[in-house]
């Protein structure tokens, strides 16, 4: 979260930082037995939070909007290992993909249908999104670590047709950091 705190804390967009110690991802797994113990499935999880700071200018009317997202999916192979008849732990791997994506919205929100090609081009509201993704490998165990592999090495603003623009002195953000894997499991 370093390199995104660093960009959203600036003075002249002002959000407060994300917990940099980590973030509660929440979604859903599921898996089927391939046999000897073995099960293979997939996983989804996300983190999402908005913000908006008001008028970080002094003197200005605009207020920029914030929409972070970050997002770990893929495919698992698990072993599971029965200690006791009633306590059975795992051990495994998930290989997929992981994001972050930040999406920005600077506006006074003065909109008039008959000064949008002003608005459009010689104002200060601006709306984009900025992302990176990774290639992600993460062994599996209740606790576990996530190693990411960058599919670009700068971030990138995405156009509306997909297109991609690189940014320029781009850090070299990981996606990488312990994770903690709690909840319910449910079996035949």
């Amino acid at each position: 979260m370093r390199d995104v705190n660093d960009l959203i804390s600036v003075p002249a967009i002002g959000f407060d930082k994300f917990r940099d110690t980590g973030v509660l991802q929440q979604g859903i797994s599921g898996k089927l037995p391939v046999g000897k113990g073995f099960f293979i499935g997939d996983q989804i999880t996300t983190f999402e939070d908005t913000k908006k700071t008001n008028n970080p200018t002094p003197g200005s009317d605009y207020s920029i909007w914030l929409r972070y997202k970050n997002t770990l999916g893929g495919v698992t192979l698990d072993k599971r290992i029965p200690i006791t008849k009633d306590l059975i732990t795992s051990l495994g791997v998930l290989i997929g993909g992981s994001s972050h994506k930040l999406e920005f919205i600077n506006s006074n929100a003065a909109f008039d249908w008959n000064t949008l090609p002003e608005t459009i081009s010689n104002s200060n509201n601006t709306h984009f999104l900025i992302s990176k993704s990774y290639l992600v490998a993460q062994p599996r165990a209740e606790v576990g670590y996530t190693y990411g592999l960058p599919l670009t090495e700068d971030w990138r603003v995405r156009g509306m047709s997909g297109e991609t623009f690189g940014v320029k002195n781009s850090p070299k953000t990981l996606f990488e950091g312990i994770n903690i894997t709690v909840g319910p499991w449910f079996g035949f």
